[in-house]
């Protein structure tokens, strides 16, 4: 299992940065990370995608929050 987050999408297209991590969790993939956020929201999956991004965390990247 990996770590994977629900952070807000930038607004500026050229940025990769996260803004605020919203929501932690772990799972077998990514399609899995997003299926259970995308119900957390409770929100149809393209208007979670206009507002949300679902990244994987790795090892290197963690901080303490």
């Amino acid at each position: 299992m990996a770590e994977y987050v629900m952070a807000i999408k930038t607004r500026n297209a050229g940025d990769q940065t996260l803004n605020a991590v919203i929501w932690r969790t772990q799972a077998d993939g990514l399609m899995e990370a997003k299926k259970y956020f995308v119900g957390l929201k409770n929100l149809p999956e393209l208007e979670f995608d206009k507002m949300f991004i679902v990244t994987e965390v790795r090892k290197d990247e963690r901080t303490t929050i």
